[in-house]
């Protein structure tokens, strides 16, 4: 079995050293009745691991011994997922499970579409949900890196994103029922970046101003998906095309 993952600063981190967790994650460990002698790992959230052995335990501090320092991954291209906003949850539910299949950073989208907003008075309360959602899927899913949670972008801003990512060198791949290109044969070069609609879908004018922009319109396959589902299908076959799925020791 994995060992449960916590987070914290791993900074000039060596094998022999002790580490002191304090605040939430120790709660959190205090929570879970993670003994001394147990196996855990800590992470700094940027794609550092340090796998270590539990000394000491409770509701304030963590205290572990570092057994080995080592980064989860080789810094190449990174997803990007752009979430726009739904209604219920849905759109956490979304960046959640795009966390456990690989997503680097997200983009809080609000489409044309979109049921849900982020009004100025309850933006960062909102992207409070999010942050705590991608902090749960990482630690869930036994990740070293914590997505980047990036500010809301409107459907004026987006494509001009787009148009700096492609020239860039990036890959922008928009999710929609209308494409003729399958997602899995989508060519992905460079950091990768999948665009997720809402619930009403993406309007006419937001999928030609992307096109325009250098976005290429893919398509999961014959079922049209849930905004809380198409997500996690493009990150997956995005980490697979970057040969991120490959099994390592």
């Amino acid at each position: 079995m994995t060992a449960p993952v916590f987070l914290t600063d791993l900074r000039g981190s060596r094998p022999g050293d002790s580490i002191t967790v304090e605040g939430p994650e120790a709660a959190h460990a205090h929570v879970m009745r993670i003994a001394a002698g147990a196996r855990i790992d800590l992470v700094d959230g940027a794609g550092l691991r340090a796998r270590c052995t539990a000394a000491s335990v409770d509701r304030e501090r963590l205290i572990a011994h570092v057994e080995e320092v080592r980064p989860d991954d080789d810094g190449g291209p990174q997803i990007i997922l752009v979430q726009s906003l739904t209604k219920h949850g849905g759109d956490e539910d979304a960046i959640a499970r795009a966390t456990e299949c690989g997503a680097d950073a997200v983009i809080p989208w609000a489409a044309d579409r979109s049921i849900a907003k982020w009004p100025a008075a309850k933006a960062e309360r909102a992207a409070a949900k999010w942050r705590t959602a991608l902090l749960a899927a990482m630690k869930q899913s036994r990740r070293a890196r914590l997505p980047q949670l990036h500010p809301l972008v409107t459907s004026t801003a987006l494509p001009q994103r787009v148009v700096a990512a492609t020239a860039a060198g990036a890959t922008v791949l928009v999710l929609h029922e209308s494409a003729t290109v399958p997602l899995h044969r989508a060519e992905m070069t460079g950091e990768v970046w999948i665009v997720v609609g809402p619930e009403g879908g993406i309007s006419d004018q937001e999928l030609q101003a992307f096109t325009q922009a250098g976005a290429t319109l893919v398509r999961a396959g014959q079922p049209v998906m849930r905004a809380s589902t198409a997500g996690a299908i493009g990150v997956s076959h995005a980490a697979r095309g970057l040969g991120r799925w490959e099994i390592v020791d």
